[in-house]
């Protein structure tokens, strides 16, 4: 199982770097830095995920949970100007 999913995101990747190739001949130095992080980042990911399923006595599900692949999105936002803390939503009661 985990050497199938360590397959899959290894073509994944791999994929990848070969289209920076070819956008950027030079590099790209940032988005390399990206992959790296994003590589980082599911293995961590992978490791939480097998926490969670053995704490729920999943163990013997984890291989096609952990097959299944989730979108992970990168999102910037800009800090809000310096004291305008407003509440964006608020509590709902019913």
């Amino acid at each position: 199982m985990r050497v199938l999913a360590l397959r899959r995101s290894l073509l994944m990747y791999e994929s990848l770097k070969n289209l920076i190739e070819e956008m950027w001949p030079n590099g790209h130095d940032q988005f390399c830095t990206v992959i790296s992080m994003l590589k980082q980042l599911e293995e961590l990911k992978d490791m939480i995920n097998l926490m969670i399923l053995d704490s729920y006595g999943l163990e013997d599900k984890s291989n096609s949970i952990l097959e299944s692949k989730t979108l992970l999105r990168l999102m910037k936002y800009m800090p809000p100007p310096s004291k305008d803390y407003t509440t964006g939503l608020t509590a709902h009661t019913e």
